[in-house]
């Protein structure tokens, strides 16, 4: 079996540079795990930290004090906020 090719959607207007690691964005969401996948099936579950709130969020989707959902992968999801690109890890997988 292929392994699976990370959801993304690519907009030449963007900047290529790498996005800035974040294992939460200012203590207001966490990343509890993503299931990659081709567009219509990845998925990430970003959990609300103040309400602990748990929400399946697909690519193109906006999280309420965050950004747009731009890349699902594997290892975290990539947000657009501004014009910065973050990516946003699992908490667990720095605590390895």
């Amino acid at each position: 079996m292929a392994p699976s090719e990370p959801a993304t959607a690519p907009d030449p207007d963007l900047s290529m540079a790498a996005p800035v690691l974040m294992p939460s964005l200012d203590g207001k969401i966490r990343l509890m795990g993503t299931v990659a996948g081709h567009d219509d099936h990845a998925r990430a579950i970003i959990e609300h930290v103040q309400t602990r709130k748990q929400t399946w969020y697909r690519l193109h989707d906006h999280i309420p004090d965050a950004g747009e959902v731009i890349e699902i992968r594997r290892d975290g999801i990539v947000l657009l906020i501004g014009s910065q690109h973050v990516l946003l890890v699992p908490a667990i997988a720095l605590s390895h």
